[in-house]
């Protein structure tokens, strides 16, 4: 019988709005289970983002009335240097249209892992960081970063949530494992001496990159692309075969090469997997 819990990867071998002045639509006040850790209401791909109901910020409100929504969603979230810089290279406010606040979310929660991590060690509590856990929730989607001891492990995360953000398969994958509300760990430490480069258990909706075992950020990238096809498959119920191993790295190889694997490709890659997945079912 193959292994269902667990998959590895080796190492290598609504209603509709009225639009108004730049898109404005009637406010709306939004459920408290849509805002996010951040702060940010999620976009929607079929609707603009509407207003809220209510504004604390007078100043996020006077944006709104204007209909810079997404400008002052940050304001009203508490992101005001981040919405500052990003009128700088405009030299205006930005319309709804050239903001993209899940992409900017996705670097955001990256990053304020990384910056908790830093505040932690410059204030001498090196030795509990290998042991601690400092997690972001962005709905039911969480990032937890582990065992983070190396000065150069919060620069590695934020360069991951970067990635994340720019790379459109990378992006995609990410934000259908947000969808899914998968926990996704980077484990910083030393890996098992039986530990694959990363693992996704589909039954506890959960994928865990081994940082330290990759050569690069893209690398880590492209472990967490891999792994989102079999939290995808397995969130569906279905029984992980060696049809979904070669799926999963054809996925993997579109966010390495940036195209889909040609016929030879192809032949390599059903070549790796029954080399290495021979216990899995066809």
């Amino acid at each position: 019988m193959p292994n269902i819990e667990t998959s590895r990867r080796p190492e290598r071998a609504s209603a509709t709005c009225t639009p108004g002045h730049h898109g404005q639509a009637p406010r709306v006040q939004p459920a408290e289970a849509q805002v996010s850790a951040l702060g940010l209401r999620p976009e929607t791909a079929d609707q603009p983002l509407p207003p809220r109901d209510h504004y604390e910020n007078l100043i996020a409100q006077a944006y709104a009335d204007q209909g810079y929504v997404k400008f002052a969603e940050l304001l009203e979230a508490g992101h005001v240097c981040a919405a500052c810089h990003l009128t700088r290279p405009l030299n205006r406010i930005p319309k709804d249209g050239e903001l993209d606040l899940e992409r900017y979310a996705t670097v955001a929660s990256l990053a304020r892992v990384a910056r908790v991590t830093t505040e932690i060690v410059t204030s001498g509590y090196v030795g509990a960081v290998s042991a601690m856990e400092v997690r972001v929730a962005s709905q039911s989607f969480r990032i937890t970063a582990r065992a983070l001891t190396e000065p150069l492990d919060q620069i590695t995360l934020r360069k991951v949530g970067e990635e994340l953000a720019s790379n459109p398969i990378a992006r995609r994958a990410y934000q259908q494992l947000q969808r899914q509300g998968t926990d996704v760990v980077f484990d910083f430490g030393p890996p098992p001496l039986d530990a694959d480069m990363a693992i996704a258990m589909p039954r506890a909706n959960l994928v865990v990159i081994y940082v330290r075992r990759h050569e690069s950020v893209k690398d880590v990238v492209a472990s967490l692309v891999h792994e989102s096809s079999h939290i995808h498959r397995g969130f569906r119920g279905d029984v992980i075969t060696r049809l979904d191993e070669v799926r999963a790295f054809s996925r993997q190889f579109l966010y390495e090469n940036g195209h889909r694997p040609r016929l030879a490709d192809r032949a390599e890659i059903w070549n790796h997997v029954r080399a290495h997945y021979g216990h899995l079912e066809k």
